[in-house]
């Protein structure tokens, strides 16, 4: 009764109350913290105080001292894993992929089957693209949770497997896992992450020529982060919007979605966001002839980055620079110099 009920809460407000618990606990019983660290953790982990859980738990010793509200059987494949998230939506995608693999590997050396679950599933989050290695995880995960029977990350598994077809050009048996995914979803009573589905679910629709069925599923996915305060993939909800009205051909209402996820990014700090963003503006920019707009745009936000150009959201926005270079007239220069290699290289280390 007491994990139903907390399974219940709205995300944003679970992770207010572990916040004012480890807030308290830090300032109130100074003693109980020293005495057993992990309880600071794991209220840290799911108030989202991620590095500072991971550097709790990194002690062996405390690695046994509680079990994660998630359920999952070990603390140090949780903090990595919800340390890598953050860390991919701030732009460091190598250092996400990084704490994403390590979580993987944790998880395999101790052969339970639901902590592996958990990193496998976490992994959406961290590629956004439907590379072999991604369909590979997301094919285990489904496996997986099929031969244990664990409904929630069965459901997870197999929205992540129909959005790795979609993306791979098979949107019609995706889109069907997808909604299969989505009820079964829905029937284990989770709310967290719901609007990240939907939004996934309409950008498969798009790529399917069907965008007004993508625009329900964002109607239903801005009901539920307005209830929900579970902002964390809102600029994608509005870059997927304004995708969606482009194939529409209404460039007007396309172009002021984008400029809100942009602006929703910004605010947020979410360099991966912000790219995305970027990216998706500057082309249409670009159709409208604004070459020299959409250049300096997407070049300042490209800029930023100091890892993470072998990933397809960095090399797609890169290929767009260089056919914005190329679209401007010789004497305003020969374009962007290659991706940086900038000394400002911010590590979060967890170890």
């Amino acid at each position: 009764m007491q994990d139903a009920a907390y399974s219940t809460l709205l995300r944003g407000r679970r992770q207010q109350l572990h916040a004012r618990i480890a807030e308290t606990l830090e300032r109130q019983f100074q003693e109980l913290v020293a005495s057993e660290p992990a309880l600071l953790a794991q209220h840290c982990a799911e108030a989202g105080f991620n590095e500072k859980a991971v550097l709790a738990m990194s002690d062996p010793a405390l690695r046994s001292a509680a079990t994660a509200l998630t359920g999952c059987g070990d603390e140090l494949v949780v903090m990595l894993s919800h340390l890598a998230v953050p860390l991919a939506e701030l732009g460091y995608l190598d250092q996400a992929r990084a704490r994403r693999d390590a979580a993987i590997v944790e998880a395999r050396k101790l052969r339970h089957a639901f902590t592996l679950a958990f990193a496998l599933g976490w992994d959406v989050f961290i590629e956004e693209a439907a590379s072999e290695a991604v369909m590979l995880r997301a094919e285990e995960l489904l496996a997986l949770t099929t031969e244990h029977g664990f409904p929630f990350w069965k459901a997870w598994g197999t929205l992540n497997r129909g959005r790795c077809l979609a993306m791979v050009g098979r949107e019609t048996e995706g889109i069907a896992q997808m909604t299969e995914g989505l009820s079964a979803f829905r029937s284990t009573g989770s709310v967290g992450f719901l609007s990240h589905w939907l939004i996934r679910l309409a950008e498969a629709n798009g790529k399917a020529q069907r965008p007004l069925e993508g625009l329900e599923h964002l109607t239903e996915a801005i009901r539920i982060i307005e209830r929900t305060e579970e902002r964390e993939f809102e600029a994608e909800l509005y870059r997927v919007r304004g995708e969606l009205l482009l194939a529409m051909e209404d460039a007007g209402q396309a172009e002021e979605s984008f400029c809100t996820s942009l602006e929703i990014a910004r605010c947020q700090s979410a360099k991966l966001w912000e790219l995305r963003a970027a990216t998706s503006l500057a082309r249409l920019w670009r159709a409208q002839g604004k070459c020299a707009q959409a250049r300096d745009l997407l070049a300042s936000v490209y800029g930023w980055f100091t890892e993470g150009f072998d990933t397809p959201v960095l090399q797609e926005a890169r290929a767009l620079l260089d056919e914005l270079s190329a679209d401007q007239s010789p004497e305003m220069g020969d374009g962007v110099a290659s991706a940086p290699t900038s000394s400002r290289n911010v590590t979060y280390d967890s170890t």
